[in-house]
């Protein structure tokens, strides 16, 4: 859980770059750096309407059905059948909460991706900074000059990695929501658990190697 401090420094650190933003200083970087700022509360968010899906499941009360008339709210949620027995409502609700959670590893690697993006960013801007000084008989220049051309292989390194692992979070969250919204899972829950399976095992090798990548690259 946030402190208030922690809210106050974040909300304090965000507003700094968007004053930035503002003043057309670094836009881009800044705008990176606002959207990595914000993944705990994009992810919390996320983690909150997961426990109110468990909530609901444990308590077996649709909040859905508490509001008054035909809300945008009822008409997108997905809701067990009215015949439905306690172990697909279960499976249901289940399923809702790992969507939840499936949503926030999306912004995760997504915040991952920019992280990895601006860190390339400034290293290279450091290289071209150093390289072209007057001195040229300097080491430092030598040594950025040769870092400078093996940036771009590095950068694909560091890429491979974080790419992969936004690739499959984008189709695991898209294919989870597909199969809740489009299709009735409670039909063969079998066959659901095993297409999300396939998905968490590509995501947890992907994650490995973007965290393994980003280690290695930018340490």
């Amino acid at each position: 859980m946030f402190s208030r401090t922690d809210v106050q420094k974040t909300s304090a650190g965000t507003g700094q770059h968007v004053n930035e933003i503002r003043r057309g200083a670094g836009a881009l970087k800044h705008d990176r750096a606002v959207q990595i700022i914000a993944l705990p509360a994009v992810f919390g968010c996320t983690a909150m309407n997961a426990l109110t899906k468990m909530f609901q499941g444990a308590a077996g009360v649709d909040m859905e059905d508490l509001l008054a008339g035909d809300s945008l709210l009822q008409l997108a949620s997905v809701k067990p059948h009215g015949n439905a027995t306690a172990t697909d409502a279960a499976q249901v609700y289940t399923a809702q909460v790992e969507t939840c959670y499936q949503v926030g590893d999306l912004y995760e690697a997504w915040a991952l991706y920019q992280f990895c993006k601006m860190t390339l960013e400034i290293l290279r801007s450091s290289l071209e900074h150093i390289a072209n000084e007057r001195q040229k008989s300097d080491e430092r220049h030598v040594v950025a000059s040769g870092l400078l051309v093996a940036h771009k292989s590095l950068a694909d390194i560091a890429y491979t990695g974080v790419i992969m692992f936004l690739v499959v979070c984008c189709a695991q969250a898209g294919w989870s929501l597909y199969l809740l919204t489009f299709t009735n899972p409670e039909e063969n829950w079998a066959d659901y658990n095993s297409q999300m399976g396939r998905f968490q095992a590509a995501g947890l090798v992907t994650s490995m190697a973007a965290i393994y990548n980003l280690n290695t690259v930018e340490p």
